[in-house]
């Protein structure tokens, strides 16, 4: 409390964790901290509670944050959408990873929509996170109009992980992606690794790039 100097920090891995209260303590702190700009929360079991307690930090203006780690803490549908209503209005937060949790298909489509009026964010990291083709069909229906995010990631990390885990977009979302990149020019990388995708459409989507 006080500190207007630090800009980065990292409490990864903890045991047992930050978890839901520790994290709205720390979120109570950021949404008064205008020096941060680097939060790095991996595994930390904060969940959708935690989550909710950042992005109303995020969301309230006072914080600077550009870079947010949330990977591995059992974030589900809740805590995606809650971070989508802050990212709706948010000018400051450039990265966001959110690896090896299970936003899911309702998650995604929340970060989707909210992505179609935010103007900042530039690098979405969702691997590994239930995320079917309807949720890849939300985010290459917002990279049509979105011109700010250059970076997003759906690999699925399936030696890490069992099959409920990963990503699987099928066919339906790998041509969804194909026919974004019609349009899009503003995307630089897109990692579809182990995504579920199919030959046939893989040879559709290189055609395209």
């Amino acid at each position: 409390e006080g500190n207007t100097t630090i800009q980065k920090l990292s409490l990864t891995f903890g045991t047992p964790g930050l978890q839901g209260e520790g994290t709205g303590k720390l979120a109570a702190w950021l949404g008064a901290n205008a020096s941060l700009t680097i939060l790095d929360l991996t595994a930390n079991s904060i969940k959708d509670g935690g989550v909710a307690a950042l992005s109303e930090a995020i969301k309230n203006g006072a914080t600077m944050l550009k870079t947010l780690m949330l990977s591995t803490n059992q974030i589900g549908e809740d805590g995606a959408s809650a971070l989508g209503t802050a990212l709706e209005n948010n000018n400051s937060l450039t990265s966001l990873t959110l690896t090896d949790n299970q936003i899911g298909n309702n998650g995604t489509v929340a970060l989707a929509e909210a992505l179609k009026k935010n103007t900042t964010l530039s690098s979405l990291m969702l691997d590994s996170n239930q995320i079917k083709a309807q949720g890849a069909s939300a985010l290459a229906e917002m990279l049509r109009s979105n011109a700010t995010l250059t970076r997003l990631s759906l690999e699925s990390h399936t030696l890490l992980h069992d099959k409920s885990q990963v990503n699987d977009i099928d066919n339906e979302g790998t041509l969804a992606f194909a026919e974004m990149l019609r349009v899009n020019k503003t995307l630089r990388f897109l990692n579809l690794n182990d995504a579920g995708t199919h030959a046939e459409t893989v040879r559709t989507l290189a055609k395209i790039m």
